[in-house]
Protein backbone atom coordinates (compact mmCIF):
# COMPACT_ATOMS: atom_id res chain seq x y z
CA UNK A 1 0.00 0.00 0.00
CA UNK A 2 1.62 3.22 -0.98
CA UNK A 3 1.78 5.79 1.86
CA UNK A 4 -0.36 8.89 1.72
CA UNK A 5 1.28 12.16 1.99
CA UNK A 6 -1.47 15.00 2.82
CA UNK A 7 -0.52 18.13 1.79
CA UNK A 8 -1.42 20.63 3.61
CA UNK A 9 -1.07 23.82 1.26
CA UNK A 10 -5.00 24.95 0.38
CA UNK A 11 -5.59 24.74 4.17
CA UNK A 12 -2.72 27.78 4.26
CA UNK A 13 -3.60 29.33 1.04
CA UNK A 14 -7.28 29.50 2.54
CA UNK A 15 -5.47 31.13 5.78
CA UNK A 16 -3.85 33.08 4.12
CA UNK A 17 -6.77 35.26 2.37
CA UNK A 18 -7.49 36.75 5.85
CA UNK A 19 -5.98 38.33 8.58
CA UNK A 20 -5.06 35.39 11.60
CA UNK A 21 -5.07 32.19 11.86
CA UNK A 22 -8.28 30.52 10.89
CA UNK A 23 -8.17 28.27 9.61
CA UNK A 24 -5.13 26.55 11.97
CA UNK A 25 -2.83 24.47 10.12
CA UNK A 26 -1.45 23.12 12.97
CA UNK A 27 -5.29 21.62 13.71
CA UNK A 28 -5.54 20.56 10.76
CA UNK A 29 -2.19 18.28 10.60
CA UNK A 30 -2.95 16.83 13.75
CA UNK A 31 -6.35 16.07 12.23
CA UNK A 32 -4.75 14.55 9.40
CA UNK A 33 -2.63 12.53 11.85
CA UNK A 34 -5.22 11.36 13.58
CA UNK A 35 -7.05 9.96 10.60
CA UNK A 36 -4.22 7.82 10.15
CA UNK A 37 -2.11 9.44 7.62
CA UNK A 38 1.73 8.70 7.50
CA UNK A 39 3.26 11.88 6.17
CA UNK A 40 2.39 15.50 5.41
CA UNK A 41 3.31 17.73 3.27
CA UNK A 42 4.13 21.54 2.60
CA UNK A 43 5.65 23.16 -0.02
CA UNK A 44 6.88 26.74 1.20
CA UNK A 45 7.00 29.16 -2.13
CA UNK A 46 8.82 32.08 -1.91
CA UNK A 47 6.33 34.46 -2.15
CA UNK A 48 4.19 32.42 0.77
CA UNK A 49 1.31 32.41 -1.03
CA UNK A 50 -0.02 29.83 0.80
CA UNK A 51 2.77 28.00 3.03
CA UNK A 52 5.41 30.05 5.44
CA UNK A 53 8.48 29.30 6.75
CA UNK A 54 7.27 29.49 10.08
CA UNK A 55 4.67 26.78 9.50
CA UNK A 56 7.17 24.65 8.23
CA UNK A 57 9.08 25.42 11.58
CA UNK A 58 6.43 24.82 14.06
CA UNK A 59 5.09 21.53 12.03
CA UNK A 60 8.74 20.21 12.57
CA UNK A 61 7.41 20.53 16.19
CA UNK A 62 4.36 18.87 16.56
CA UNK A 63 5.33 15.69 18.58
CA UNK A 64 4.66 13.24 16.10
CA UNK A 65 7.03 14.46 13.76
CA UNK A 66 9.38 15.12 16.29
CA UNK A 67 9.54 11.38 17.28
CA UNK A 68 9.35 10.25 13.92
CA UNK A 69 6.06 8.24 13.95
CA UNK A 70 4.47 10.85 11.24
CA UNK A 71 7.10 11.28 8.24
CA UNK A 72 7.42 15.52 7.17
CA UNK A 73 8.38 15.95 3.03
CA UNK A 74 8.99 19.36 2.48
CA UNK A 75 8.81 20.32 -1.22
CA UNK A 76 10.62 23.41 -2.53
CA UNK A 77 12.91 24.98 -5.44
CA UNK A 78 16.55 25.39 -4.46
CA UNK A 79 16.78 28.73 -2.82
CA UNK A 80 19.36 29.07 -0.15
CA UNK A 81 16.95 30.35 2.66
CA UNK A 82 15.26 27.42 1.81
CA UNK A 83 17.49 24.80 1.82
CA UNK A 84 19.07 26.33 4.63
CA UNK A 85 15.81 25.57 7.01
CA UNK A 86 15.59 22.25 5.39
CA UNK A 87 19.12 21.11 6.49
CA UNK A 88 18.64 22.63 10.08
CA UNK A 89 14.73 20.69 10.59
CA UNK A 90 15.99 17.49 9.22
CA UNK A 91 13.03 16.43 8.25
CA UNK A 92 12.42 12.40 6.71
CA UNK A 93 12.29 13.76 3.48
CA UNK A 94 12.98 16.80 1.50
CA UNK A 95 11.05 16.78 -2.69
CA UNK A 96 13.35 19.34 -4.80
CA UNK A 97 10.68 21.02 -7.89
CA UNK A 98 11.77 23.75 -9.97
CA UNK A 99 9.83 26.92 -9.77
CA UNK A 100 8.77 29.00 -12.83
CA UNK A 101 8.12 32.31 -12.59
CA UNK A 102 4.49 33.23 -12.29
CA UNK A 103 3.04 29.83 -11.92
CA UNK A 104 -0.21 29.01 -10.23
CA UNK A 105 1.38 25.13 -9.27
CA UNK A 106 3.90 22.98 -10.53
CA UNK A 107 3.48 21.80 -13.79
CA UNK A 108 6.67 19.91 -14.30
CA UNK A 109 9.61 18.07 -13.32
CA UNK A 110 13.36 18.60 -13.65
CA UNK A 111 14.64 18.78 -17.12
CA UNK A 112 18.08 19.35 -19.08
CA UNK A 113 16.80 23.24 -18.92
CA UNK A 114 17.60 23.73 -15.08
CA UNK A 115 20.43 24.36 -13.30
CA UNK A 116 21.45 20.45 -12.45
CA UNK A 117 25.15 21.21 -10.65
CA UNK A 118 22.49 23.00 -8.22
CA UNK A 119 20.08 20.17 -7.88
CA UNK A 120 23.67 18.28 -6.89
CA UNK A 121 25.06 20.36 -4.84
CA UNK A 122 21.63 20.89 -2.88
CA UNK A 123 21.58 17.07 -2.39
CA UNK A 124 24.47 16.43 -1.25
CA UNK A 125 24.48 19.68 1.26
CA UNK A 126 20.53 17.93 2.46
CA UNK A 127 22.11 14.50 2.55
CA UNK A 128 25.65 15.46 4.47
CA UNK A 129 23.06 17.84 7.25
CA UNK A 130 20.59 14.04 7.79
CA UNK A 131 17.79 14.63 6.17
CA UNK A 132 16.42 11.45 5.34
CA UNK A 133 15.95 11.14 2.40
CA UNK A 134 16.05 13.59 -0.45
CA UNK A 135 13.54 13.10 -3.71
CA UNK A 136 13.30 14.64 -6.88
CA UNK A 137 10.30 15.58 -9.00
CA UNK A 138 10.46 14.04 -12.51
CA UNK A 139 8.49 14.39 -15.90
CA UNK A 140 7.59 10.68 -16.95
CA UNK A 141 10.55 10.77 -19.13
CA UNK A 142 13.69 8.61 -19.25
CA UNK A 143 15.79 11.91 -19.67
CA UNK A 144 13.85 13.77 -16.34
CA UNK A 145 14.37 10.23 -14.41
CA UNK A 146 18.04 9.40 -14.97
CA UNK A 147 19.15 13.33 -14.52
CA UNK A 148 17.36 12.70 -11.10
CA UNK A 149 19.64 9.72 -10.50
CA UNK A 150 22.55 11.20 -11.75
CA UNK A 151 22.22 13.93 -9.49
CA UNK A 152 22.18 11.83 -6.44
CA UNK A 153 18.45 11.28 -5.13
CA UNK A 154 17.19 8.72 -3.06
CA UNK A 155 13.73 8.79 -5.12
CA UNK A 156 11.89 10.72 -7.60
CA UNK A 157 8.24 11.75 -7.43
CA UNK A 158 6.58 10.94 -11.14
CA UNK A 159 4.38 14.73 -12.51
CA UNK A 160 0.68 13.19 -12.76
CA UNK A 161 -0.85 15.89 -13.67
CA UNK A 162 -0.71 15.47 -17.22
CA UNK A 163 -2.11 11.81 -16.74
CA UNK A 164 -4.95 13.70 -14.77
CA UNK A 165 -5.37 16.02 -17.21
CA UNK A 166 -6.07 12.68 -19.72
CA UNK A 167 -8.11 10.89 -17.72
CA UNK A 168 -10.65 14.02 -17.19
CA UNK A 169 -10.80 13.79 -21.28
CA UNK A 170 -10.86 9.90 -21.52
CA UNK A 171 -8.10 9.11 -23.42
CA UNK A 172 -5.41 8.54 -20.49
CA UNK A 173 -3.64 5.40 -21.66
CA UNK A 174 -0.97 7.27 -23.45
CA UNK A 175 0.09 9.57 -19.87
CA UNK A 176 -0.77 6.41 -17.98
CA UNK A 177 2.26 4.56 -20.53
CA UNK A 178 4.72 6.97 -20.05
CA UNK A 179 4.11 7.06 -16.05
CA UNK A 180 4.53 3.35 -16.36
CA UNK A 181 7.94 3.05 -18.49
CA UNK A 182 9.36 5.76 -15.93
CA UNK A 183 8.28 3.98 -12.99
CA UNK A 184 9.91 0.90 -14.40
CA UNK A 185 13.09 3.08 -14.90
CA UNK A 186 13.11 3.98 -11.02
CA UNK A 187 13.15 0.94 -9.83
CA UNK A 188 15.90 -0.86 -12.43
CA UNK A 189 18.13 2.25 -10.57
CA UNK A 190 16.59 1.83 -7.08
CA UNK A 191 14.95 5.02 -6.85
CA UNK A 192 11.97 4.86 -4.20
CA UNK A 193 8.93 5.90 -6.38
CA UNK A 194 6.33 8.65 -5.58
CA UNK A 195 3.93 10.02 -7.07
CA UNK A 196 1.53 13.64 -7.21
CA UNK A 197 -0.74 16.27 -8.74
CA UNK A 198 -3.84 16.39 -9.61
CA UNK A 199 -4.50 12.84 -8.07
CA UNK A 200 -8.41 12.23 -7.08
CA UNK A 201 -10.37 8.92 -5.68
CA UNK A 202 -11.55 8.82 -9.37
CA UNK A 203 -8.33 8.48 -11.54
CA UNK A 204 -6.38 6.70 -8.93
CA UNK A 205 -7.72 3.26 -9.19
CA UNK A 206 -6.61 3.54 -12.54
CA UNK A 207 -3.07 4.46 -11.62
CA UNK A 208 -2.57 2.23 -8.75
CA UNK A 209 -3.59 -0.95 -11.20
CA UNK A 210 -0.15 -0.40 -13.10
CA UNK A 211 2.39 1.08 -10.67
CA UNK A 212 2.95 0.18 -7.16
CA UNK A 213 4.02 3.91 -5.53
CA UNK A 214 6.00 3.86 -2.26
CA UNK A 215 4.23 7.29 -1.66
CA UNK A 216 1.69 9.40 -3.00
CA UNK A 217 1.75 13.14 -2.16
CA UNK A 218 -2.15 14.78 -2.48
CA UNK A 219 -3.44 17.50 -1.33
CA UNK A 220 -5.78 19.67 -4.05
CA UNK A 221 -8.28 16.54 -5.00
CA UNK A 222 -8.27 15.63 -0.89
CA UNK A 223 -9.05 19.33 -0.19
CA UNK A 224 -12.31 19.45 -3.32
CA UNK A 225 -13.15 16.42 -1.08
CA UNK A 226 -13.10 17.39 2.11
CA UNK A 227 -15.24 20.46 1.16
CA UNK A 228 -18.11 17.57 0.53
CA UNK A 229 -17.14 14.93 3.29
CA UNK A 230 -15.46 16.61 5.87
CA UNK A 231 -11.02 16.85 6.42
CA UNK A 232 -10.63 13.49 8.13
CA UNK A 233 -13.78 11.38 6.29
CA UNK A 234 -11.68 12.34 3.13
CA UNK A 235 -8.44 11.38 4.44
CA UNK A 236 -10.17 8.32 5.42
CA UNK A 237 -10.95 7.69 2.25
CA UNK A 238 -7.79 8.18 -0.06
CA UNK A 239 -6.44 5.80 2.62
CA UNK A 240 -8.89 3.18 1.80
CA UNK A 241 -8.25 3.85 -2.21
CA UNK A 242 -4.63 3.18 -1.40
CA UNK A 243 -5.11 0.52 0.74
CA UNK A 244 -7.23 -1.39 -1.90
CA UNK A 245 -4.41 -1.13 -4.86
CA UNK A 246 -3.30 -4.44 -5.78
CA UNK A 247 0.38 -5.41 -5.52
CA UNK A 248 2.10 -5.48 -9.12
CA UNK A 249 5.26 -6.61 -7.70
Amino acid sequence: MPNLSVNLNKIALLRNAREGNEPDLLWFASQAIQAGAPSLTVHPREDERHIRLQDVIELSNLPQIKNATVELNIEGDLRDSLIDLVCEIGPTQFTAVPATKDELTSTRGFDETDDLELLAASIAKLKSAGVGRVSVLCNPSATSCTLAHLAGADAIELYTGDYAKAFKAGAPEPELNRLVESATMAKSNNLRLHGGHDLTLDNLPMLLKQIDFLELSIGHGLTIEALCRGWQPAISSFIHCLLEAPSNA
